[in-house]
């Protein structure tokens, strides 16, 4: 069934047409890649395997100089801990959940990227290990982003805020080492 048709067609209950959009030929598109080729000849995927083969060998074989750019992943890390934290929180908030719905969600969204890049690294999560503050520090962005939310703040001003906070305690923490423990029974 087409449907561009569908679209088209005017029922019973709409005497308007409503204008089809335009079809895109989905069985083309991995042949896009190969259409694409610079002066030499050369198609997108050979020069994208001749750029990354390269800096995957040098990332291999220096692998002792990638541990020193930890400094650079810990406020990249913090800062996408942020922005998850304020996205999620400010989705919840903008589909009406209560408070604390919004920062579930919001604490969810931020801790979940972190929980998959463990496990793809097979690591032991960063959340389920006594560690460095990382669920707190989305936790006290998503009660920020809530707060903000609650006393009228505009909502750019209380995510730059909120993420921003979340970065710093984030970041605090691990310089400081700053520990959380796990519950005792």
């Amino acid at each position: 069934m087409n449907i561009a048709f569908i679209a088209t067609k005017p029922g019973p209950h709409d005497a308007k047409t409503i204008p089809a959009l335009p079809q895109r030929d989905c069985r083309r598109w991995p042949a896009q890649f190969a259409d694409r080729a610079d002066a030499n000849g050369a198609d997108m995927l050979t020069r994208l395997f001749e750029q990354a083969l390269p800096a995957a060998l040098i990332a291999f074989r220096r692998s002792d100089r990638v541990v020193k750019a930890s400094e650079p992943l810990l406020v990249l890390d913090a800062i996408g801990l942020g922005l998850f934290a304020v996205a999620g929180t400010r989705k919840a908030l903008d589909a009406g959940l209560s408070g604390m719905a919004s920062i579930g969600i919001g604490l969810i969204a931020a801790v979940g990227g972190g929980l998959v890049r463990d496990v793809l690294l097979r690591e032991i999560p960063t959340t389920l290990r006594p560690s460095e503050p990382y669920a707190l520090a989305a936790l006290v962005g998503a009660v920020a982003m809530v707060a903000a939310d609650g006393l009228g703040v505009p909502q750019t001003s209380s995510a730059i805020a909120a993420a921003t906070l979340v970065a710093g305690v984030r970041i605090l923490g691990v310089r400081r080492q700053w520990r959380t423990t796990a519950p005792t029974q």
